[in-house]
């Protein structure tokens, strides 16, 4: 709800400061109009020249905004990969109610490591992601393994931990290259 409502702010900030900026422009246009008589003679490279840089400096903006909304969503699938790897019900399991609700936390976190390895070359993580993902096939069969029996996956946190924490080491490289 939280990434909906920030979404909601920035449009509302965004039109507000359109509605600010418009209203400042066709005031100063107005009063240079009442004040300066050659306020309108102006040649033709002159305003082919202005529409240039405006149109340049439009697209340039825009465009690291689309990068930056890009390495956002990145950060918020590694953080919740992140989070499932470093949550202690991932991996320490005492009853039969937390295994269940591991398999099905599991389904939805190597969903999320997919997504990572699909767009692994657009983001330039593929050595990383390929790691994730090997290391969490390592974990799911671990856990396939002995998932029939408790007392086994009560003995094993070492072991279901191990591969979660270098996930986790991979995960923080790959925040760290993102803003390189």
């Amino acid at each position: 709800m939280t990434v909906l409502s920030d979404i909601n702010m920035n449009n509302i900030c965004r039109v507000i400061f359109l509605i600010v900026l418009t209203l400042s422009l066709l005031t100063l246009t107005i009063y240079n109009l009442i004040t300066n008589e050659k306020f309108l003679e102006s040649s033709l490279a002159t305003c082919v020249s202005i529409g240039v840089v405006i149109y340049i400096s439009y697209y340039l903006t825009q465009k690291q905004n689309d990068k930056r909304k890009q390495k956002e969503i990145l950060l918020n699938l590694l953080e919740s990969i992140q989070n499932f790897a470093m949550d202690k019900t991932s991996y320490a399991i005492d009853s039969e109610d937390a295994a269940k609700a591991i398999i099905t936390r599991k389904r939805l976190v190597s969903n999320r490591i997919n997504l990572l390895v699909n767009y692994s070359n657009k983001l330039n993580i593929k050595e990383e992601s390929s790691f994730i993902s090997q290391k969490f096939r390592e974990y799911e069969d671990f856990l396939g393994e002995h998932f029939n029996d408790l007392d086994s996956l009560r003995k094993s946190e070492k072991e279901l931990r191990r591969p979660l924490e270098l996930i986790d080491i991979k995960l923080s490289e790959i925040m760290l290259k993102l803003f390189e």
